[in-house]
């Protein structure tokens, strides 16, 4: 599978998502999601706020994490990819980190 994703990730038409099983698999979907739609340049409705004396920072990509359920974000930011003709591999790891003294 590894290869499969090094493969499709050198093409303009594909995106690689790599999860974790340890991380928060559904968060870390939507925000890498997130992180490519900002990278590539594809967002459309992006709501930027910023203040200076409280340096807060926030985005409206793909919804924030309070506002509907996971699947409504997650087809709102597979739809903004389509547009473009871009396809997503979603690829987990399911090698889980241990520690030194568990595997003793």
């Amino acid at each position: 599978m590894t290869d499969v994703a090094n493969e499709l990730a050198k093409r303009n038409n594909w995106q690689v998502v790599n999860l974790i099983l340890d991380d928060d698999l559904l968060d870390s979907l939507l925000t890498q999601l997130r992180e490519k739609i900002i990278t590539l340049k594809i967002f459309k409705d992006f709501d930027l706020k910023v203040e200076f004396k409280g340096i807060q920072l926030s985005t409206g990509i793909g919804g924030s994490d309070e506002d509907g359920e996971f699947l409504s974000r997650f087809h709102q930011l597979l739809q903004k990819f389509t547009e473009k003709g871009i396809n997503i591999l979603i690829t987990i790891d399911e090698v889980k980190a241990t520690l030194r003294g568990q595997i003793e």
